[in-house]
């Protein structure tokens, strides 16, 4: 679900708040066109839109609106960190395979043919 001006009025009926033209603009453009905001239900968007008021009312809410180029930066640096992360978490599983196999081995277990892996 992205978020509409008619969505972002029904927020600020549902929260009894009135937001500044500023921060309007912010959240529309920052919630308004991303791919997996698609994925993302009313209850999710309202969430994030409320840290975001959060923030702005501690003052620590960026109200720049992004050029397209900087929020595909943000979003590539994003899907690098998380690729990392997740290449990270697969070669501590293959390790964790591999000593597996090792014990096994070790103590005279055969492993079932479909559990075997090539490194």
């Amino acid at each position: 679900m992205i978020l509409t001006r008619k969505l972002l009025n029904k927020f600020e009926q549902s929260q009894r708040w009135l937001l500044p033209e500023s921060l309007k603009n912010f959240l529309l453009d920052r919630y308004s066109d991303d791919d997996d905001l698609l994925k993302a239900s009313e209850f999710d968007l309202f969430h994030w839109i409320r840290k975001d008021v959060q923030l702005f009312e501690e003052g620590k809410l960026d109200l720049k609106i992004r050029s397209k180029l900087e929020t595909l930066a943000e979003t590539n640096e994003h899907l690098r960190k998380e690729n990392h992360l997740l290449f990270t978490k697969l070669e501590g599983t293959y390790d964790t395979i591999y000593e597996l196999e090792k014990l096994l081995k070790k103590h005279g277990i055969p492993l079932p043919e479909c559990c075997e892996i090539q490194f």
